[in-house]
């Protein structure tokens, strides 16, 4: 069976906000039975259990706290949010949330961020030539297929056999 996947990144620096904020990422780098739109809400194909896999790259003032989560269909997923507490000023951190679920055909995700103190951004991170080096994104979103609901083409039916004789009556 094949597995749906997808992979998205976000190129622009973000501003968490006091007001939870949906998280923009606006480039694909692979997908397979899965979808983005332009607002970031990400739509999946067909049902199954999935892994969904963020990194924000977080750049924070001291005694700044951030809070990011999952919502399924509009509606925040229970115990999907993570929290970062920043006790050091001009800290920057990759922070990492990965939740399992559950996802009917259909089904949107989208990841949410809040701040509850300080001044939190997300910022993408150039390339360079030298010395040589990729760029990092402000938001990497990975999505897998864990488990697989797709069922694969029926084979030929093998020929019946000869009739048995019949007994007496």
């Amino acid at each position: 069976a094949i597995a749906y996947y997808a992979n998205y990144y976000g190129v622009l620096n973000q501003t968490i906000n006091a007001t939870a904020t949906q998280m923009s990422f606006q480039n694909i780098t692979n997908q397979f039975g899965i979808s983005v739109d332009v607002s970031s809400n990400i739509t999946f194909q067909y049902p199954g259990v999935y892994e969904i896999s963020t990194l924000l790259q977080v750049n924070a003032s001291v005694g700044s706290v951030l809070i990011y989560w999952y919502r399924l269909n509009g509606v925040d997923i229970p115990n999907s949010g993570v929290q970062y507490n920043f006790s050091e000023s001009g800290i920057q951190i990759i922070a990492p949330n990965i939740l399992m679920f559950n996802a009917n055909a259909g089904d949107r995700i989208s990841i949410w961020a809040i701040k509850t103190s300080g001044a939190i951004s997300l910022s993408y991170g150039s390339l360079s030539l030298s010395p040589a080096y990729p760029a990092s994104p402000s938001v990497d979103v990975g999505i897998k297929q864990i488990t697989y609901t797709q069922i694969g083409p029926t084979g030929v039916t093998g020929y019946t056999g000869r009739t048995g004789y019949t007994g007496y009556t």
